[in-house]
């Protein structure tokens, strides 16, 4: 949806804390399968994620995607 492609930068537009985004992503990325995760930054623990199809298909259901 263009908001952020990595958790670091979506908590700061956000202004929610990094850790909170990125136990997102995680269940994002297992429990729902709507995202792919891409890569991780050791040392920031920074996650890169990717609107997987199965979550590009429910957000289109959802209208919610352009």
């Amino acid at each position: 949806m263009g908001i952020a492609n990595d958790s670091r930068s979506f908590s700061r537009k956000l202004k929610v804390a990094h850790a909170l985004v990125l136990r997102e992503c995680v269940a994002l990325a297992e429990e729902a399968e709507l995202i792919t995760l891409e890569d991780r930054e050791d040392k920031s623990q920074r996650l890169f994620y990717i609107l997987n199809d199965q979550g590009l298909d429910f957000f289109k259901a959802k209208d919610l995607a352009s």
